[in-house]
């Protein structure tokens, strides 16, 4: 699946869909306006560090993308995120920036703990589906299938 669904939090289902790689800023805050304060404010620190872990802004930090990954994670346990999407972009994202050769070594091998961690995550949330997926995102990391990893 390519999109990150965002639900509604009155009713659970989805509320917007964006594009995996590029998680539409708009989207998120009108999204954010429409949570209480304190979730409001964690997505909008996510949304921030996601632009900060592609980017490398801050090169020096690497545990960025450790809170990246963790708070990618808790908006899905508070209902802000479809936990397999989540997780499923968090991982490509992640292996996106660790295959960036303009970023410092560092930075690249703390977003390839990251991806170890998302992918144990979404094997938990999804079973042997999740297996699946996660084996397949292995594979063509071994291959070195970037086109298929990071669609955008």
């Amino acid at each position: 699946m390519n999109d990150l669904i965002l639900l509604n939090p009155a009713s659970g289902g989805p509320l917007h869909h964006a594009h995996l790689c590029t998680v539409n800023a708009l989207a998120l805050q009108a999204v954010a306006a429409r949570m209480p304060g304190p979730v409001q404010q964690l997505l909008q620190r996510w949304q921030a560090l996601q632009e900060d872990v592609r980017r490398a802004r801050h090169a020096g930090e690497p545990q960025r993308v450790q809170h990246y990954v963790l708070g990618g994670a808790k908006l899905a346990r508070l209902g802000v995120f479809d936990e397999a999407g989540v997780l499923r972009h968090m991982a490509r994202m992640v292996l996106q920036t660790a295959r960036d050769p303009a970023l410092p070594a560092l930075w690249c091998r703390a977003c390839v703990e990251q991806l170890a961690a998302a992918l144990r995550e979404l094997r938990r949330v999804l079973g042997p589906r999740g297996a699946v997926a996660a084996a397949a995102i292995e594979d063509a990391v071994r291959r070195g299938d970037h086109a298929r990893l990071a669609p955008c």
